[in-house]
């Protein structure tokens, strides 16, 4: 088991291998499945960024008015939950602004002591590689940002690209790269001669992956593409509901029409039957009674 030292501020942690208690937590909270149909607003956004303590202050910076802005739009930031870099910044940023921050971090970062300790939600995961926590983030996201990093981050974007691509888990959550002093560039030049050259068959390559220059700009159209993806599922929701209610129907009328063809077809030989039955009581009675002597 993990030791993580204790820390002054609440909050909840869980292990998710084994879900074993961190004692200088107050309790352990699991997040249910994403909802069929999700909330109208954006709620859950996803930021990776840097966690090196030697990250640009330019990045730093925009760091700290992405949070902002989320702690200002009522968002829970979930990230990696570094203590430095962009995400350190980012974190506290957030907090500052009344923002829910969820960590999700390797068990190997929280033993050298470099998770973010104000955080609201801490999940702490293991494994031999990161791709656990990769999944983890994505739980649930309804938007992904992308401040300039290392190649963590890079391998964070091109894994969700990838499975955009591929029609898979995220792929219809909106990714946009907060393109700083012009980052993104050549990964996006890069993406652009993919695409030229047959290796990307989306017709748009905004399906994949979008770049802002400016926080509020990144921000305003991950919202609208969060909306687009609500109105979608909303209607497609309400088209299942209609073709439900129409099968339902139909299974209704089917069943009142076999009814009513059972009735008219086999009520007249078994009131026949019935009434033959009848008379066949009363003649036998008679003969038991002598009547039919009587009647002779």
């Amino acid at each position: 088991t993990v030791r993580v030292r204790p820390r002054r501020t609440g909050g909840t942690v869980r292990r998710h291998a084994d879900h074993h208690r961190y004692h200088h937590r107050p309790s352990i909270r699991f997040h249910d499945s994403v909802l069929s149909i999700r909330p109208r607003t954006l709620t859950r956004v996803v930021v990776y960024a840097s966690s090196s303590a030697s990250t640009p202050k330019k990045y730093l910076d925009a760091a700290v008015k992405l949070g902002n802005l989320l702690g200002e739009g009522g968002h829970t930031c979930v990230n990696g939950g570094g203590k430095f870099g962009g995400m350190g910044a980012l974190n506290v940023a957030c907090k500052g602004a009344g923002a829910t921050v969820v960590c999700v971090i390797h068990e190997r970062w929280v033993l050298d002591l470099s998770e973010f300790k104000e955080a609201d939600e801490l999940i702490v995961v293991t494994g031999d590689d990161l791709a656990e926590r990769k999944s983890k983030l994505l739980e649930g996201a309804d938007a992904i940002v992308a401040l300039p990093g290392g190649l963590g981050t890079f391998d964070e974007v091109c894994d969700v690209a990838c499975q955009k691509q591929l029609g898979m888990n995220c792929d219809k959550i909106p990714v946009c790269l907060l393109n700083i002093d012009g980052f993104f560039d050549g990964f996006m030049a890069q993406l652009k001669r993919a695409k030229k050259d047959g290796l990307l068959h989306q017709k748009d390559l905004d399906d994949i992956i979008h770049a802002e220059g400016s926080e509020a700009a990144c921000l305003t159209w991950c919202h609208t593409k969060h909306e687009a993806r609500v109105k979608e599922e909303r209607e497609t929701a309400a088209t299942e509901r209609e073709a439900a209610a129409t099968l339902e129907a139909e299974a209704v009328g089917k069943i009142t029409l076999m009814g009513t063809l059972k009735r008219s077809l086999l009520l007249p030989p078994i009131c026949a039957l019935y009434t033959w039955m009848f008379m066949q009581t009363i003649y036998i009675f008679m003969y038991l009674s002598g009547e039919t002597r009587n009647m002779i």
